[in-house]
């Protein structure tokens, strides 16, 4: 079973907490996202998303270097905009690791929805007891998936926010009809009946 969830969280740039499963970074514009196995979806779906650089890290739970890495990626997140940063637990029922055919923790790289590198040796960032952070940077900048800049689509929600505001304070700059009655803040044409006070 796969659902268009995931599909749906790229294009939309949308920020959500999976039920505290995972620890997240976040930023004004992006956060790292949890990928639920129930709304993981093959990759190449991804295409033509609000998100071109895509990087997944397969984890174990278990793994002391992955939580490592994953505070690296948790900060990384917030720096580089332009990516999207994901994670997925490394389970024999995940259709994301059925698809690439992982065994163990990787680092997975897509650009448009198209796989162009993965690391499936985390061994060589470090070790249980310490992770060499500059040597996860190099390789994930020549993997290319480091975007400082974020398209211009992965504002979408940020504009329609401001827009809204923008809506609002102009509905407070409204004429009002003059009645003759002083503190009267009626937009439209009416008449007071009784005596005015």
């Amino acid at each position: 079973q796969v659902s268009g969830e995931l599909a749906l969280l790229l294009a939309s740039g949308r920020s959500s907490r999976d039920g505290g499963q995972a620890s997240f970074a976040s930023s004004r514009h992006r956060s790292r996202q949890q990928l639920p196995e129930d709304q993981q979806q093959h990759p190449s779906s991804w295409q033509g998303t609000a998100f071109p650089r895509t990087l997944v890290h397969v984890f174990r739970p278990s793994c002391r270097l992955g939580a490592r890495l994953d505070l690296l990626l948790d900060h990384l997140a917030t720096l580089h905009p332009g990516t999207l940063f994901l994670r997925t637990p490394l389970t024999t029922s995940s259709v994301f690791c059925d698809w690439l055919r992982v065994t163990c923790p990787a680092l997975v790289c897509f650009k448009n929805g198209d796989l162009v590198v993965e690391c499936r040796n985390l061994g060589q960032f470090g070790s249980e007891d310490w992770l060499d952070e500059n040597q996860v940077k190099q390789w994930l900048d020549l993997a290319g998936v480091l975007c400082q800049q974020a398209e211009a689509a992965c504002f979408l929600r940020e504009l329609l926010v401001a827009s809204a505001v923008g809506d609002d304070e102009e509905d407070n700059i409204e004429e009002y009809y003059d009645c003759g009655l002083p503190g009267c803040r009626r937009p439209f044409y009416h008449e007071h009946v009784g005596p005015v006070k």
